[in-house]
């Protein structure tokens, strides 16, 4: 039994194009993954930036109160001498 010649490249066509496809596949997969980790990188310095932000909205606020306080003292005292 012969095997027709269009048979034979209708079989050598489909196996090319499933290999394309497999390699298509392969393709985005990687593409996918290499995304995620980019994105997840992206997402890490992003918290780093908002947890040092927030450090130094905390530093900030306790200097700010801190700065409140010495003034309040030192009203106080002015007061205090300025009575006796």
């Amino acid at each position: 039994m012969r095997i027709p010649v269009k048979y034979f490249r209708k079989l050598i066509g489909n196996n090319f194009n499933f290999s394309l496809k497999d390699d298509e596949a392969l393709k985005k997969q990687e593409l996918i993954q290499e995304h995620t980790m980019k994105e997840d990188e992206i997402r890490k310095q992003f918290e780093d930036k908002l947890r040092s932000f927030q450090e130094e909205k905390t530093k900030h606020i306790l200097e700010r109160q801190s700065g409140e306080h010495e003034i309040k003292a030192l009203k106080d005292e002015i007061r205090s001498l300025h009575v006796s």
